[in-house]
């Protein structure tokens, strides 16, 4: 028989396994660590899981494994209540599921693969991005295809986002800044990358794997293909990481995480209390960040309700039930001043949040989507010793030095391949005249083949700042004055009103850019455009 697992590691590091130092005793704390929180009766007797060894020569070292299997309770098939009672009498609905860890070592470092109902009992102990730092040291970023990347944004007001790309779309052609992969689908190049080469068919054949936390491969194995796989990962984790990802790198830390991070996100949340519960004020200093769950962010977005739990006697309440997400940060705060007065001290204040959690719900069911503690929703940016630091799904990470280099580099490739008329812009912005960026769009309104969408924006989104159009080519121009921050935000702005202009075009109604034309026409703006049938020609030409 053959399988399509995925692998994932244990962090052997974690606080509750790094005590034992064997692994048979790491395995056997992770199986009792999950049962004993559903069955405090709970003892794993030796007869509940097998040890296999394979032998290798001695260079190698030998593979250790342990397999621990279990049987989910006996529970009736929700089919059962689907059928009328007299039309199903005497037929069996009960269901019984099996679900198996088989956790693998290979020189000291431990993997497992699991089936069932399983992940729940590894999931507290698996190295974070595990498939991705894996592929990070064996990437080929101009050869490698992308098939699809899902991301977190670290900036700006896109949470996440998925591609998907067409054939031969290659990693290095994906623009990474301001994001974080999460899962990363991708064929590994078959000429420059020989990883994996015992899965091929033949030696023009493509490894196929999927990233996340664990990794997998788009083939089907059997056992000895996984023995294989686990020693080839132990010699890719021997080989330098490449910061080609992402711009940022986690922060492993943790007495520094501890001590210093999250003393910084408490301290700035004490110290916005009074902003936020007096809701009027306007604070210099505004505390900016993102709340969702750290790792189901879908589910926590698609809530109908949310649930804010506290500690008190050594009990968890609830004390607040809400609908809109965006005011339980203000009933947190709230709640805290209720219960210690305006005179709270910091003490009180950090041990009230470390006892708040939120539950998320939908209206149909009493099972929660999402639960996690109130500090862990948090995605938010400091700054240290002058030094940026961002907090992002419950993990810290520096802005990498290379980061200019990396954006230099893909700045050059991009204006290399996609080269623009010197003369696009032809008025010199000088400053001490037109000091804003809306003042020098503007000189752009009445000349030829020009039209200024500076501050329209449509249901959120500015379809460029200045549109040129010659005869062949329509430039989208977007403008920014100086070289800062701002550009993270305007990595978003460009990717949505690419994608809603998109939308636009291959839709009937056309109502994004209907809307847009509107606008132009209302501001006077619309320079010579008399129709919005000639407005949508424009976007016929190359762009």
């Amino acid at each position: 028989m053959k399988i399509n697992p995925k692998v994932y590691k244990i962090n052997k590091a974690h606080r509750l396994l790094s005590k034992y130092p064997k692994s048979e005793d790491i395995c056997k704390a992770i199986i009792r660590t999950s049962k004993l929180k559903f069955n405090p009766k709970f003892e794993l007797k030796d007869s509940d899981y097998r040890i296999y060894i394979e032998d290798e020569v001695e260079r190698d070292g030998g593979i250790w494994s342990l397999l621990y299997s279990f049987k989910t309770p006996e529970i009736e098939s929700e089919w059962s209540e689907f059928f009328p009672a007299n039309f199903i009498e005497g037929i069996d609905f009960i269901q019984q599921k099996v679900s198996v860890i088989f956790f693998i070592e290979f020189q000291s470092h431990l993997y497992v693969i699991i089936g069932g109902n399983a992940f729940r009992i590894i999931q507290p102990f698996i190295e974070d991005n595990f498939g991705i730092n894996i592929y990070s040291r064996i990437l080929d970023p101009e050869n490698d295809e992308l098939i699809s990347i899902k991301t977190r944004s670290i900036t700006g007001k896109i949470a996440s986002s998925s591609n998907y790309y067409k054939n031969d779309f290659k990693l290095i052609d994906h623009i990474k800044f301001g994001t974080l992969p999460t899962e990363i689908n991708l064929k590994l190049d078959s000429k420059s990358n020989d990883y994996f080469n015992f899965l091929k068919k033949n030696k023009n054949d493509n490894v196929q794997i999927h990233v996340s936390n664990s990794l997998k491969f788009r083939k089907v194995i059997e056992f000895k293909d996984l023995l294989e796989i686990v020693k080839e990962l132990k010699y890719l984790e021997e080989l330098d990481k490449k910061d080609y990802l992402s711009t940022y790198e986690k922060i492993d830390d943790i007495n520094f995480i501890e001590n210093t991070l999250i003393e910084k996100l408490v301290t700035t949340i004490y110290e916005d209390i009074n902003y936020t519960l007096s809701r009027t004020r306007r604070p210099v200093n505004k505390f900016y960040f993102e709340f969702c769950h750290p790792s189901r962010l879908e589910n926590f977005y698609e809530a109908d309700y949310f649930q804010l739990i506290e500690l008190n006697e050594k009990k968890h309440i609830m004390f607040k039930q809400l609908v809109d997400r965006n005011e339980i940060y203000y009933e947190v705060l709230f709640r805290a001043i209720e219960r210690f007065g305006n005179q709270i001290s910091y003490d009180e204040f950090k041990y009230f949040l470390f006892g708040v959690r939120i539950r998320s719900y939908k209206n149909e069911s009493k099972k929660n989507l999402t639960s996690a503690m109130f500090l862990h929703h948090f995605n938010t940016e400091f700054e240290i010793n002058k030094r940026p630091l961002f907090l992002l799904d419950n993990n810290w990470y520096y802005l990498q030095d290379s980061f200019l280099a990396d954006l230099n580099r893909n700045c050059e490739r991009i204006l290399k391949t996609y080269r623009a008329p010197k003369t696009l812009l032809q008025i010199t912005w000088n400053l001490s005249i037109n000091n804003t960026e809306k003042k020098y769009n503007l000189q752009y309104r009445d000349l030829k083949n020009y039209l200024v969408f500076d501050t329209i924006t449509i249901s959120g989104i500015e379809l460029c700042d200045v549109l040129y159009h010659d005869e062949n080519t329509l430039y989208l121009i977007h403008v920014k004055r100086g070289f800062d921050s701002s550009m993270r935000e305007l990595y978003n702005q460009v990717i949505l009103s690419a994608r809603r202009l998109e939308e636009s075009k291959s839709s009937k109604e056309k109502d994004y850019l209907k809307k847009c034309f509107k606008a132009l026409v209302k501001k006077e703006q619309n320079n010579q455009i008399k129709s919005f049938d000639d407005f949508l020609k424009l976007f016929n030409k190359n762009h």
